[in-house]
């Protein structure tokens, strides 16, 4: 078996030459091929497939930093060098930033590619940087070097009143705003189309719009700050739903990839998992 750098939470590859302890290769080991990494609560995504000249190709993908044993069999026997002793790094790659930037635009001010509190950031279907400003009352459309493309929002029928969340879907962007108590819904030209909900605590209204995201079915699932209470939207704006349990002040929210849905609440400081 050989080895190489290993970093916790990145695919990790190890490459099995079918050697007994003896020097012999195996001939037909394919379906008798069996590789046990421990502690195995710690492995994912686990895969075997035969590469060149007979050799195994095995994957997995070690979720925290530590020490780790690779045994492989090949009916019944273990290989040469096995079990693999193998000790996996933090992920360098993901670097965190306390106050130094890699790269920045914008400055304050009310112009364009300048902010004056950008609560939320998106990407549109184009790779455009895409921020709702709660003090300009609008959203701003930059490409990735900060070039201003277009805004929309601070004027005409659909206009923003401190805006605090907004993301893309189908062509659409969909801001809550936080003055109106209710979802805006604009064209991706930034044409307003129309609303959803309005001031109140009942189910389909708003006291403070926060945070949204769009689920694998196209739901709209939007963060209420001050009922502390999580509301479906169909696309088309009707009701469909809203958390059973309730939170403080839930003020950001994300879909995982199971369909669960990551929320940020500011008073607890924590992050909760729902379904």
């Amino acid at each position: 078996m050989t080895e190489s750098n290993f970093q916790a939470g990145v695919e990790t590859n190890i490459f099995i030459c079918p050697k007994t302890h003896k020097g012999e290769i195996h001939k037909q080991y394919v379906d008798q091929v069996e590789v046990l990494i421990e502690p195995v609560d710690q492995v994912a995504s686990l895969t075997i497939n035969e590469e060149f000249s007979g050799t195994l190709r095995v994957k997995f993908v070690p979720k925290v930093p530590g020490a780790y044993n690779i045994t492989a069999k090949i009916n019944g026997e273990k290989l040469a060098n096995s079990p693999l002793k193998i000790q996996v790094k933090e992920r360098h790659r993901i670097q965190q930033f306390t106050g130094n930037r890699v790269k920045i635009f914008g400055q304050k001010g009310t112009g364009e590619a300048e902010f004056k509190k950008p609560t939320s950031i998106c990407m549109d279907d184009q790779g455009h940087f895409v921020v709702a400003e709660f003090s300009n009352n609008r959203v701003q459309v930059l490409t990735k070097d900060g070039t201003p493309v277009s805004k929309f929002g601070d004027s005409g029928p659909g206009k923003l009143d401190e805006p605090q969340g907004c993301v893309f879907h189908k062509d659409m962007f969909i801001v809550s705003d936080y003055g109106s108590k209710c979802l805006k819904l604009f064209d991706s030209s930034g044409t307003f189309l129309r609303k959803i909900g309005e001031e109140g605590e009942a189910d389909g209204q708003f006291k403070d719009p926060w945070g949204l995201c769009i689920d694998g079915h196209g739901n709209i699932l939007e963060c209420d700050y001050e009922t502390g209470v999580l509301q479906q939207f169909s696309i088309e704006g009707r009701f469909t739903g809203k958390s059973v349990a309730k939170l403080q002040t839930p003020r950001g929210i994300a879909v995982m990839p199971d369909g669960r849905f990551l929320v940020s609440d500011d008073e607890e400081h924590e992050v909760f998992i729902l379904k």
